[in-house]
């Protein structure tokens, strides 16, 4: 990847609250975000994808105040993404392909689905990258203007058993879409098809999941596709597999891990063991033998979360530069974790208070200060959880989240009564 000297710019106008924007400020926008679309960077490159495509596809027309407040204008506004992309393209061969990436969550509803088709079979027609018709052809089937459901269903039940795995996907997941509501019939027929060929199901569940009507449990259905398939999940699908969905399902079942681990599959126990923040009762023997895997990802991972979580120093702590200090403050016990996440290096620290009725506001404060000092932690910033762009506390269910300058401070317990049972504070500066 090269750098770009354009960064700075890019991300203070990537930032910007598109639904805000005035019809003045649109026209002004699209041209200065296109500019980037044959930046040196490619992940600048992508981030301009990504921006023009939430604001000609979403944010524009829900503002109401853009010239695309139209279907007539939308189209244009369409057509002329679609040229921006061509242009980009001839100067960038993984423009496109970065473009179907972010088209499969656009562009597939009135008055786009048409006009997007079109321009793909165009493409198709002249494309010679092997990879890039592949996709060309799984955005097709992703965007194809709807027809009779009958034979709609029976064309993309077809293509279940098509050569490529990325059209395969595609089409289970537009199957999803089109099928209206769950029913068990249909669940089996996509079972037995990902049992006998891996890769359609996942991407089936990943658009039918919040359909009405009667369908088998999700996890039980998953369970079972994943001990009885042909192998493991084609690499690159354009939408989550079963392996996905099995981690955040059943992360709260310790069965269901340990019946990853009898079949085989360790890295998704893992992932699966280690999902949810906080404790799950019956979790954490099994985190506490993964954290003795030889294979140190594995052992990472549960040894981490064992400290973040459960307060618990496993023996190999000091491996993944986890340490306790039990003696730090009589009222908490208190974990240091170093870490170091992209860019960034830091220590995280996690106190868990040692009265069952956990630690006052004042008191909680003081034990932040002591470890990382207001100087430190740098001015507050809005949370990246809010909509607001206002500097004050995010409010998660029994959290609130601070985020500062060079830190973020998590206070666990009681946000009404201001009793905090525990305490996550994370810091970070420039990689060394």
């Amino acid at each position: 990847m090269s750098a770009s000297d354009n960064a700075p710019s890019f991300w203070d106008l990537h930032g910007l609250q598109l639904q805000s924007l005035s019809p003045a400020e649109w026209e002004a926008y699209y041209p200065r975000m296109a500019g980037f679309l044959t930046d040196v960077d490619a992940s600048i490159r992508d981030g301009a994808i990504e921006r023009l495509c939430m604001a000609v596809f979403w944010a524009e027309r829900m503002s109401g105040g853009g010239s695309s407040a139209t279907e007539g204008a939308s189209l244009a506004r369409l057509d002329w993404l679609l040229g921006e992309i061509e242009a980009a393209a001839a100067k960038h061969v993984d423009v496109k392909d970065a473009f179907l990436d972010h088209m499969r969550y656009h562009g597939d509803g009135e008055p786009f689905a048409g006009p997007v088709t079109e321009r793909f079979r165009a493409w198709l027609k002249v494309e010679s990258d092997p990879d890039l018709q592949e996709k060309l052809r799984g955005a097709i089937v992703l965007h194809e203007p709807e027809g009779d459901a009958e034979a709609d269903i029976a064309h993309l039940i077809a293509l279940l058993d098509d050569t490529s795995d990325y059209v395969r996907a595609c089409a289970a997941h537009r199957l999803g879409e089109r099928i209206g509501e769950c029913n068990d019939e249909l669940f089996a027929f996509i079972g037995a098809k990902d049992i006998e060929r891996p890769g359609v199901a996942g991407p089936f569940w990943s658009a039918c999941k919040f359909m009405e009507g009667e369908g088998p449990d999700a996890a039980e259905w998953m369970l079972n596709i994943l001990a009885n398939r042909n192998g493991p999940e084609p690499e690159h699908l354009p939408f989550n597999g079963v392996d996905f969905h099995l981690h955040e399902i059943c992360d709260g079942s310790p069965e269901s891990v340990e019946m990853m681990l009898r079949l085989g599959h360790k890295a998704l126990a893992a992932q699966t063991a280690t999902e949810r923040r906080g404790v799950v009762p019956g979790m954490e023997t099994i985190l506490r033998r993964l954290g003795d895997d030889p294979e140190p990802e594995i052992a990472k991972y549960a040894v981490l979360h064992l400290a973040f979580y459960y307060a618990v120093l496993h023996p190999r702590a000091g491996e993944f530069g986890v340490a306790s200090e039990p003696d730090w403050d009589s009222r908490v016990a208190l974990f240091r974790i170093d870490m170091v996440v992209g860019a960034h290096t830091g220590a995280s620290y996690v106190l868990y208070a040692k009265d069952a009725d956990g630690l006052s506001e004042k008191d909680s404060w003081a034990l932040v200060d002591r470890l990382v000092s207001p100087e430190r932690r740098g001015a507050l910033e809005p949370h990246d959880l809010s909509f607001d762009d206002v500097a004050e506390p995010y409010r998660l269910g029994s959290e609130l989240l601070y985020k500062f300058a060079n830190a973020s401070v998590e206070f666990w317990g009681d946000p009404d009564t201001q009793r905090w049972k525990r305490i996550e504070i994370m810091t970070w500066g420039a990689r060394a």
